[in-house]
């Protein structure tokens, strides 16, 4: 591709679209070949794959820009890089959204049919889906998009059904009734993951229980009086002295006329809590149903899948939970049951897809056993050397919390997109047979079979990713990927909240079908929020779109906004001033580009040896900012290294706008000017490290970062097969560093001053420095052009005095020694004097401003009456204008001084 010059003005449109297009169709994104690459090692991610039919968001574009930052350093720095994208068939979701349409048609999935709804899944999931991997690439990932899989392709559906057989085999998923999260919208068990958990102000019910046959009772509180239609038993703690006498009586349900009995359960029931003794309702409590399995209690179902009440609720049958409970209130009240009512704070669960109130509930389902899969789990994370990390460390520490409290996971769903689970049963016998192939006939009858009509749970396909994207259950395949050291593979990037029900998951199918660990460690990234710290979402009115920061400011500045700020240890506040900062930044590379290239020259012929010539032949400035970028690339790669993506990203940023631009570039404009070996070495070190640096930035800022290197002299080939920047260490000089330190403070305590005296940049002023630091004044004597151009001087005066302060003057400590800075102005007599009427018009105003200031806060019904910010607000706007009159005498006093001379 032949060079051209840079525009005048970067334009992120013209240069992202074009570059991407190029680096796939030269295949940079694809695994390079281990027979053509022997020396170098693999290095391999598959993506957490987003719903199909979703669209990017900002927690999408912060997890994919940390993706995509960490492929493209491991390409620099020379591994072989694979990341395998794909999409989730987002079962839950697509099943919702396609009954929405066939709700406005006046028909449910039941009156289509199984097959023909599934069909318009699929028709849903064409039209819509693909939309998210496109707006990936505009991120700018260089994910191997001839890899893509998806999660209902055919390959993968065999890898599901594959791995729900051998877990049946080897006796952990069985088919059982346990209490599930039930959605009555949506007409299927939900997950955890799936659970929306909020505060509720509701109602506590204090109710008694009357004994049964004698005076007296039990008094149980309840937030949800529906539920105790179904209670099978009053529990209380055996420890608890106050219910001693009550231990192996009955009590009656109110209501029912029911007898039930007194147990104790001291899991169940903490007798510090509450009243200390607890209703017990096993089909609609988790902790009741396990307390029901402890003591054989029966399960009363008194709710249905439709969250009406049961025929088991007796007079309350056909009610809608929430009409109930108001009945039943009432009735308890009636009948003197009802102690007392008190204002209550507890959680409720709602489905995060539709917002309904879930109901435990009671029902049979596939559940897979955790305990083995557990144990296998916590051999790997469990251990001083763990073989999966996580960063940072405290989430493996959740993780093993997580894994020795778990339960049983209800793995099928009662909705007809996903998996169909490959367990048939017959219609004779009711013997389930489970397989991938449909049986002719049931193996113990020979009856006629049917295949359940359930699907699996999204998270059960998912948990599979890591491993069946590269070629499992085929074994060749599979083993190619072994071999080509894709799997294991290197790093999973993850959110928090789906830490437990897919992180881990994954490490579990992976030990028990591929012996193997899925992947090396796991990074747990920053939670994006808003500005206020607030929980981004489009429905709360928090949200940003992350396409429209890049229509507007181009993906680089998108990206780099958000790994800015991604520590790993903190969540992020984003807000837009952040992508602005960014913008300017791509803009500031931009202009720096261009002036290097224009002042390259196009005879330039890049030096490979510009650190050892400066170490013969190099000017402080030029040795200073060689030291700089060598500290700059080790800081930089170290933080890559430990995933901190905002310390690299700030090291590149301070570095190369601070000290590059503001400082260096600013040194090198007068040798430049001139011709000679001076410019000549300019030109190289200018040459040497923004071509560094430029590499350094790819990860952040692929696009524009690409489009200035094609235009540095000695690149022909792309920037994605570059070599990673590396410093060695005797580029480091901590004394050379002091030494510009030094000429830096001078120059800024000379700009300030320049600034409180009002003296703008065009007009001449002279510089004095006094100090008795001999090897602070031998380094400004060398570099006076430099201090001079910077602080935009016409003369240097460097004396031994350092109490010589002619006008105003500014102390600073250079090399740990004190210095004196101080400016006259080189002005003639009409300029000094319209700096004094200018001066002596602001000091007239800011005098009035302070007069009325000051009357404010001697009025005492003001200093009674305004709000405390009030009176501090105006309190630090009286001080700040009596330092200003201040800082306004001493200028005129100066110029006034220099009036008379």
């Amino acid at each position: 591709m032949a060079k051209a010059q840079l525009a005048k003005a970067y334009d992120p449109k013209q240069v992202e679209g074009r570059w991407y297009d190029f680096w796939q169709s030269q295949g940079y994104f694809r695994l390079p070949s281990k027979s053509k690459r022997q020396d170098a090692k693999a290095y391999c991610i598959t993506i957490p794959p987003p719903n199909v039919t979703g669209a990017l968001h900002m927690g999408h574009a912060l997890q994919h820009s940390i993706h995509d930052c960490i492929a493209r350093w491991r390409r620099l720095c020379g591994d072989r890089v694979l990341v395998v994208p794909g999409t989730d068939h987002a079962a839950i979701s697509t099943n919702r959204q396609v009954e929405k349409a066939l709700a406005e048609e006046g028909i449910s999935r039941h009156d289509l049919g199984r097959e023909k709804f599934v069909e318009r899944c699929w028709e849903w999931t064409r039209r819509y889906g693909g939309q998210i991997t496109e707006q990936l690439r505009a991120l700018g990932c260089s994910y191997d998009w001839d890899r893509t899989r998806f999660t209902l392709d055919d390959a993968y559906y065999r890898a599901v059904h594959e791995a729900f057989v051998r877990f049946h085999e080897r006796g952990w998923l069985y088919r059982g009734h346990r209490v599930v999260n039930w959605c009555p919208e949506c007409n299927s068990t939900v997950s955890d993951l799936e659970v929306q958990r909020s505060d509720h102000h509701g109602k506590l019910w204090h109710i008694k229980y009357p004994l049964a046959g004698e005076e007296g009772g039990i008094v149980v509180a309840t937030t949800r009086p529906e539920t105790m239609l179904g209670d099978t038993a009053v529990a209380v703690n055996s420890r608890d002295p106050r219910y001693r006498e009550f231990h192996g009586k009955r009590v009656v349900l109110p209501l029912m006329k029911r007898e039930i009995p007194v147990i104790c359960d001291d899991e169940l029931v903490d007798p510090e809590f509450g009243t200390g003794a607890v209703k017990v309702t096993p089909a609609h409590d988790v902790n009741d149903f396990e307390a029901g399995e402890r003591n054989g209690l029966p399960s009363e179902v008194v709710i249905g899948e439709d969250a009406r009440m049961t025929e088991q609720a007796k007079q309350y049958a056909g009610l809608d939970r929430y009409e109930a409970r108001q009945r039943i209130v009432t009735d308890l009240e009636e009948q003197d049951l009802l102690v007392k009512v008190e204002d209550y704070e507890y959680t409720i669960g709602r489905h995060d897809r539709c917002h309904t109130v879930l109901e435990p509930l009671l029902s049979e389902q596939w559940f897979l056993g955790m305990s083995d899969l557990a144990q296998m789990v916590l051999k790997v994370i469990d251990a001083s050397d763990p073989e999966v990390s996580y960063v940072p460390d405290r989430f493996r520490r959740y993780t093993i919390e997580w894994l020795e409290n778990l339960r049983d996971w209800n793995v099928s769903r009662q909705i007809w997109w996903g998996h169909r689970i490959p367990a048939h049963r017959c219609e004779s016998c009711e013997h389930w047979m489970v397989q991938v192939e449909a049986p002719e006939r049931c193996e113990k009858c020979g009856g006629k079979t049917e295949q359940d009509e359930d699907t699996l749970d999204t998270w059960f396909s998912s948990a599979l990713w890591p491993f069946a994207v590269l070629g499992w259950p085929d074994e060749s395949e599979f083993a190619k990927a072994c071999d080509e050291g894709i799997y294991p593979t290197h790093l999973m990037i993850t959110a928090r909240d789906i830490l437990y029900l897919w992180i881990v998951r994954m490490v579990m199918t992976s030990l028990e079908f591929t012996e193997k660990i899925p992947f090396e460690q796991v990074l747990v990234h920053a939670t994006l929020l808003d500005i206020e710290g607030r929980r981004m979402s489009k429905s709360l009115g928090t949200g940003v779109d992350p396409l429209e920061l890049i229509a507007g400011y181009g993906s680089d500045a998108t990206r780099f906004s958000l790994l800015y700020q991604c520590a790993s240890d903190q969540d992020i506040r984003f807000g837009i001033e952040r992508t602005e900062m960014a913008r300017n930044f791509c803009n500031k590379i931009w202009n720096a580009s261009r002036f290097v290239l224009m002042n390259l020259g196009e005879d330039f012929t890049p030096r490979s040896d510009v650190p050892e010539l400066l170490r013969d032949q190099g000017s402080l400035a030029e040795r200073w900012i060689l030291s700089r970028y060598a500290q700059t690339l080790q800081a930089s790669n170290e933080a890559l290294e430990r995933y901190d993506m905002a310390e690299a990203a700030r090291s590149l940023y301070d570095f190369f706008w601070s000290e590059f631009c503001d400082w260096f570039v600013e040194v090198c404009k007068p040798p430049l000017k001139a011709s000679g070996e001076a410019a000549q070495r300019a030109r190289q070190v200018l040459w040497f490290v923004l071509e560094g640096t430029i590499r350094a930035l790819h990860p952040f800022m692929p696009f524009i970062t690409e489009e200035v290197w094609r235009q540095l002299p000695g690149h022909e080939e792309s920037l994605m097969v570059a070599a990673w920047p590396r410093a060695d260490s005797r580029w480091r000089d901590e004394e050379i560093e002091r030494e510009f330190e030094a000429l830096e403070q001078v120059v800024v305590a000379a700009r300030k001053l320049r600034a409180d005296q009002g003296i703008p940049a065009v007009q001449r002023a002279s510089i004095h420095i006094g100090t008795a630091a001999e090897p602070i004044r031998r380094v400004l004597r060398e570099h006076e052009d430099a201090v001079l151009l910077l602080a935009h001087g016409t003369r240097l005066d460097i004396s031994e005095d350092s109490d010589s302060r002619p006008g105003m003057a500014e102390l600073v400590h250079c090399l740990g020694q004190p210095v004196i800075v101080a400016i006259e102005r080189d002005a003639s007599r009409a300029e000094l004097e319209q700096q004094r009427v200018r001066l002596q018009r602001e000091l007239d105003r800011v005098e009035q401003e302070s007069r009325n200031l000051a009357k404010k806060l001697e009025n005492t019904q003001f200093m009674e009456r305004a709000p405390a910010e009030v009176r501090e607000r105006t309190g630090a706007r009286h001080r700040a204008a009596s330092e200003r009159i201040q800082a306004l005498r001493a200028q005129l006093s100066d110029i006034q001084t220099s009036l008379r001379e």
